[in-house]
């Protein structure tokens, strides 16, 4: 069975690229006569991380690991008009894990599979935009604790910008998309919609950004029940502030907070883990610098607390943890935690760059009555990123 996944999956690859060279000589001909443009890009990303300080719900330490990893992704764009555009993208990593891109390197010099993650068409009209299919999140954020730039939505979105004065614009954005189909035409499917309102204001030397907005999650499984079937609501407000100085060294800091509106008193498996009023989590961030243009760096640093259902733990970041679910269920459990991130990085050019990030982790509260002590993660990694 996995020789038969493996072999299709690389026909799937190798028809993917064969596309892409059959159409490029036709595309751009067009090109030249219709005003078409057809763009290719792809980039690759060379991990080592050390994971230590890893104890379990059972009170085991877990063994020190060191392992190599890597990214693959290719895609293109093409304008087919003015107005009108598609794209797609294929990606390294485990399908069924939508948070991570990543093969680990050494098992037997194995073939490692390529999928689609991301198909679309977009219009944009003046300061009017849309999309439909698979592509990217669309609303404003400005780090992954909430949502994981990996996790790609399936559905539809629109947004526009609204100018209201020289130095101020509001972007408002909405979108409905689907995590698990039913077959019911949304009744019984697993349903994310969401709208947000942000505002940009310009300074002299400065920018600041502000941005709130209401995300609902309706009939989603909550895979730490796993293998129960259960499923879980989420009403989540979240809300973001960010000041950037544009100096030599570009500063800039950044808070976000979200808040499960959602009750969870008669939800039984929550209300008994004494876990239903764990529905806040803060992300407090300051950086100094950017990673542009050659000889570019950067140093960071954010505080995070993100509480057991203050976010949707498989649809967040997967860095900082690598706490997994029952049931052998492919994901990061996301949440419950307490931490922090230093981050340095250098720029040996546009889109070359070497990023090293270190994670201090701490449980905030036992996951199941069960647990006889809080789990702990603490992680090193160095990043080697190039794309064009």
């Amino acid at each position: 069975m996995e020789i038969s996944k493996s072999k299709t999956s690389l026909r799937s690859s190798f028809l993917f690229i064969f596309i892409f060279l059959a159409l490029r000589p036709s595309l751009a001909q067009n090109d030249s006569i219709q005003e078409k443009k057809l763009n290719f890009f792809a980039d690759t990303r060379i991990r080592i991380e050390e994971d230590w300080n890893v104890r379990g719900a059972n009170a085991v330490l877990n063994e020190q690991r060191t392992r190599m990893r890597f990214r693959f992704r290719f895609g293109f764009n093409y304008q087919w008009s003015k107005e009108i555009k598609f794209g797609a993208r294929m990606r390294s990593g485990v399908p069924e894990d939508q948070q991570s891109p990543h093969w680990t390197l050494g098992k037997e010099f194995e073939v490692y599979s390529f999928k689609i993650d991301r198909v679309y068409i977009k219009g944009e009209h003046k300061n009017f935009w849309w999309w439909a299919g698979k592509n990217d999140y669309p609303f404003w954020k400005q780090n992954e604790l909430f949502w994981d730039d990996d996790v790609v939505p399936e559905g539809m979105s629109l947004g526009t910008k609204i100018s209201l004065g020289e130095t101020l614009d509001m972007q408002p954005v909405g979108g409905i998309f689907i995590s698990k189909s039913a077959g019911t035409f949304f009744k019984d499917d697993g349903i994310f919609y969401g709208g947000q309102l942000a505002f940009i204001k310009e300074f002299e030397k400065s920018r600041g950004t502000f941005s709130s907005g209401i995300f609902n999650f309706r009939n989603l499984l909550d895979l730490n029940q796993k293998p129960l079937e259960r499923n879980l609501n989420y009403t989540l407000w979240m809300s973001s502030v960010q000041y950037r100085m544009n100096l030599k060294y570009p500063l800039t800091a950044g808070l976000d907070f979200v808040y499960n509106l959602e009750d969870y008193s008669s939800v039984e498996w929550i209300s008994n883990a004494g876990l239903k009023d764990e529905r806040t989590g803060f992300v407090t961030s300051l950086s100094l610098g950017s990673t542009d243009q050659k000889g570019d760096w950067q140093v960071g640093y954010r505080y995070a607390q993100i509480r057991k259902y203050s976010v949707v733990d498989y649809f967040a970041q997967d860095d900082w943890v690598s706490w997994s679910f029952p049931d052998g269920t492919p994901g990061t459990r996301s949440s419950n935690f307490q931490g922090h991130e230093i981050q340095a990085a250098f720029a040996f050019g546009p889109g070359f760059n070497v990023v090293t990030r270190l994670y201090l982790v701490q449980g905030l509260k036992k996951n199941n009555p069960s647990d006889i002590s809080l789990e702990s993660a603490n992680r090193f990694r160095v990043d080697l990123n190039i794309g064009f």
